[in-house]
């Protein structure tokens, strides 16, 4: 751990036990990247049920019993645009900076009233990592972004949430890769668009995945039989999603993935888990109401990405997707392209599904289901089911490869 202490760059043979990633058994990997200083594992040392930069919706009457990591969008997109937040007057000129209004990025810090966020959530884990950042040019008292935390969950309406710690470190990345980045580290040949890098050489072949037969995206078809790393240049459908894995699946996609129902293990090893990275977005149980449902719209899908409520959603900023509307519009034409995604309230098992030994990873998050889910969230922009979705860190993700393609500076890194 002392070589932490100097940044230095090293290319070397190394363990997966010894990885940035994660711990198993022993697979050997060439590595070459930076090490910097004070840099650490977060899913050995803070163990996040949830690392989102934009908590605006998801915390309002939330239940988190595993410990969070959030910026508010501290740093904006990194090229010019700040958005921490919801933004400052001068750069978004359109309301968004009302910290206390329509920003993904920002808070209802009302500690009266009924329009409360983060002053609403049932928080039991026993940290929330923030970035060092100050608040000078936002709508808010407090002096920095730790502060203000420390503020709203002292005046909490729930009791238990004020006894979490907020921790301040140097840095906070939270993102996803690009859908190039997904390419090159899969060493994708031209037209190649579905491609399976097993973790041994006697692992069983990769089956249960196809290209629908309607043409324009990949769906499960009978049990996925998945051991290493599988990569999709495109769309993903998991429909009832049943994997036959042993110490783990990790699907890189460059388009949307879109989850139908619950996601199963047929094995009962330990280790077991799906681990998903999308370039663009996952949604599990949105799509449109197709049983005249009295407790959904016509389409979640559309009303989640703001076509019906843009006052929320013109804030919908992301590092790679474009413009908000860009974004919007490509994660829309995703689900279009499948046709049939039904809203979770008209699948067989309606929207009480859980999930657990499940790392979701996309830019931008959605669910509709409401059971307790167990795993990770890292997304910039994370929705839930209002006040229903209870999140839990799955202790399996503390002993695995992470996304083993990819490095933690794709995804998550915290610097002390």
């Amino acid at each position: 751990m002392a070589l932490l202490k100097h940044l230095f760059n090293i290319t070397l043979l190394i363990g997966s036990a010894f990885s940035a990633s994660g711990c198993s058994e022993m697979h050997f990997y060439k590595v070459e990247q930076s090490v910097r200083p004070l840099a650490f594992n977060a899913f050995r040392t803070i163990q996040p049920a949830l690392a989102s930069r934009g908590t605006g919706c998801i915390m309002c009457h939330s239940n988190i019993g595993s410990n969070i990591i959030t910026d508010f969008g501290y740093g904006g997109d990194g090229r010019g645009l700040n958005y921490f937040f919801g933004g400052t007057p001068s750069v978004l000129p359109f309301g968004l900076h009302n910290t206390k209004g329509n920003s993904v990025y920002g808070d209802f810090d009302l500690t009266t009233g009924s329009n409360k966020n983060w002053a609403s959530a049932t928080l039991t884990g026993k940290t929330i990592t923030v970035p060092r950042a100050p608040t000078s040019d936002v709508d808010v008292s407090e002096p920095t972004l730790a502060a203000y935390l420390k503020f709203i969950l002292a005046n909490s309406d729930v009791e238990v949430s004020k006894a979490v710690q907020v921790k301040e470190v140097s840095s906070v990345y939270i993102g996803a890769p690009t859908a190039d980045r997904i390419r090159a580290v899969a060493n994708l040949s031209g037209g190649e668009t579905l491609k399976y890098i097993p973790t041994h050489s006697d692992s069983p072949a990769l089956s249960g995945i196809q290209l629908s037969t309607l043409g324009g995206y990949f769906t499960n078809a009978n049990i996925i039989t998945c051991e290493g790393e599988v990569i999709i240049d495109g769309i993903l459908w998991l429909n009832n999603a049943q994997i036959n894995t042993e110490k783990g699946c990790h699907l890189y996609v460059t388009k949307s993935v879109f989850i139908s129902g619950p996601v199963t293990f047929t094995t009962t090893n330990d280790s077991r888990n799906l681990q998903i990275s999308s370039a663009r977005a996952i949604a599990l149980g949105l799509g449109r109401n197709t049983c005249a449902s009295t407790i959904s719209g016509l389409d979640s899908i559309a009303y989640r990405l703001g076509f019906a409520n843009a006052s929320i959603f013109t804030g919908f900023f992301t590092r790679n997707l474009g413009t908000p509307t860009e974004g919007i519009v490509s994660i829309k034409a995703d689900a279009d392209t499948i046709g049939v995604l039904k809203d979770a309230v008209c699948e067989p098992l309606g929207r009480n599904v859980g999930f657990e030994r499940l790392l979701l990873n996309a830019p931008v998050v959605h669910s509709r289901y409401k059971g307790k889910f167990s795993g990770s969230i890292i997304a910039e922009i994370t929705l839930a089911s209002l006040g229903s979705l209870i999140f839990t860190f799955d202790p399996v993700l503390a002993r695995v490869p992470i996304l083993p393609l990819l490095s933690p500076s794709d995804y998550l890194t915290v610097q002390d």
